[in-house]
C-alpha cells in the first residue's frame, strides 16, 4: 500500500501541512525542514498526489497534444518525440485528433484547455482569434503552422523542394507535375511556393494537380492525371499520396523511373521498402514533438519560431527523363 501523508508527516516530525508545502510551496520552508520532508517521502516511497498539488500550484501537470489524423504517418513520431519529453519532465500527455474538422478541433481544444497548463496544435485549422481565445486560457505552441503573437515549431521543407527540382533538371527533366496537398495546408502553400520558384529559376514548367488528400487513395486517384498530363515526373505533397502513385503506375504497367520519375515527402514511411525505393525529403518530425514541448516547459511566453530543415534523399524512384506517350493516353481506371 502506497504510502500517505500522514505517515510521511509522523516520520519527519512535521505536520501534514508542512509535507504538502515542501512539495507545492518549498520556498515557504527552511531547508533543514524540507530536508527531513524530502527523506521521510523517499524512505516511505511517497509520491504527492498529481491532483492534489495541482491544487497547490495552479499546474495540472498535463499538456495536450491536437492532432487532425493520427493515421497520417507524419504524426506518430511527432507524438512520440513529445511524449519522450513530456516524460522527462514528469508531465502526462492527452492526445486529441480532429479529423481535419475545425469545428471538432475548436470544441476538443477549449475542453482541453481547461485541464492543462499546454496545448500543441499540430497543423491547426483555426483562425486567429480562435487560437487566441485558447492562449487566454494556457500555454499555446503550433506545429506546421504559423499565428500572430505565438511560438511555432515548423518542419522547412523549402530547402528540400529547391534539392528535389534541381535533382529533376539534372536528370534532363523538362516538365513536372505537382499533387498539391489540402488547400489550407500551411506545409502545402510554403511546398508549392519553393517549387515554383526553383522551377523558374531552372526554366522548368511545372503545373498544379488537386487539391487532393495526403492519402494513399488520393495517389491512386492522382496518378491518372499524371498519366494524361505527359508529365515525366511528379512531386506529391507526402509519401502516403506517392505510394499510391507508384502503385497505380505499376498496375498499369509504367515503369518507374524509366517513364516516369515520383518524389515524395517526410520520410517517415518505410519508404526504402518501396519498390523502387521512393527518393522523398525527408523531415525531422520527432525533433517538432520534442522542440513543441520545450516550448511549453519554457512557457511558450517568446513570440518566436524553430525551424528544422528538411533534405532530398534520393533513392531509385527518380531517374533520366526519357520521352513520354501523348498527352490523354492513359489507361482507363477499372470500375
Amino acid at each position: 500500500m502506497a504510502a500517505t501523508i500522514i505517515e510521511v508527516a509522523k516520520l519527519a516530525g512535521v505536520s501534514p501541512a508542512t509535507v504538502s508545502r515542501a512539495f507545492g510551496k518549498p520556498d515557504l520552508l527552511s531547508e533543514r525542514t524540507r530536508g527531513a520532508v524530502l527523506a521521510a517521502a523517499e524512505r516511505l516511497g511517497y509520491t504527492p498526489n498529481r491532483a492534489a498539488k495541482g491544487l497547490v500550484t495552479g499546474k495540472t501537470g498535463n499538456i495536450g497534444i491536437l492532432l487532425p489524423d493520427i493515421v497520417n504517418p507524419f504524426y506518430p513520431p511527432v507524438v512520440k518525440g513529445a511524449t519522450d519529453r513530456a516524460a522527462a519532465a514528469d508531465l502526462s500527455v492527452f492526445l486529441a485528433t480532429t479529423e481535419l474538422d475545425p469545428r471538432r478541433e475548436l470544441t476538443v481544444a477549449r475542453e482541453m484547455a481547461k485541464q492543462v497548463d499546454g496545448l500543441v496544435l499540430c497543423a491547426t485549422e483555426l483562425r486567429d482569434d480562435e487560437v487566441a481565445e485558447l492562449a487566454a486560457q494556457c500555454a499555446v505552441v503550433l506545429v506546421n503552422g504559423e499565428k500572430p503573437q505565438l511560438p511555432s515549431v515548423v518542419v522547412d521543407t523549402g530547402p528540400g523542394m529547391l534539392e528535389a527540382v534541381e535533382h529533376l533538371a539534372e536528370l534532363g527533366h523538362s516538365r513536372f507535375d505537382y499533387l498539391s496537398g489540402p488547400a489550407t495546408s500551411w506545409s502545402n502553400e510554403r511546398r508549392m511556393s519553393f517549387l515554383r520558384r526553383q522551377a523558374d529559376r531552372l526554366g522548368l514548367r511545372v503545373e498544379v494537380r488537386g487539391p487532393f488528400s495526403p492519402s494513399y487513395d488520393a495517389g491512386t486517384v492522382a496518378a491518372d492525371e499524371v498519366l494524361a498530363s505527359g508529365a515525366s515526373a511528379v512531386i506529391a505533397f507526402d509519401d502516403q499520396m506517392a505510394l499510391g502513385v507508384l502503385s497505380r503506375l505499376h498496375e498499369l504497367g509504367i515503369d518507374v523511373p524509366g517513364q516516369v520519375s515520383v518524389i515524395g515527402c517526410d520520410d517517415v514511411l518505410p519508404v526504402g521498402m518501396a519498390r523502387p525505393a521512393l527518393t522523398t525529403v525527408k523531415a525531422p518530425c520527432a525533433r517538432l514533438g520534442r522542440a513543441a514541448v520545450e516550448v511549453l516547459l519554457g512557457g511558450a511566453t517568446e513570440v518566436r519560431q524553430q525551424s528544422y530543415q528538411g533534405n532530398l534523399v534520393i533513392r531509385d524512384s527518380t531517374g533520366p527523363a526519357v520521352r513520354r506517350r501523348p498527352r490523354g493516353h492513359a489507361a482507363p481506371r477499372p470500375a
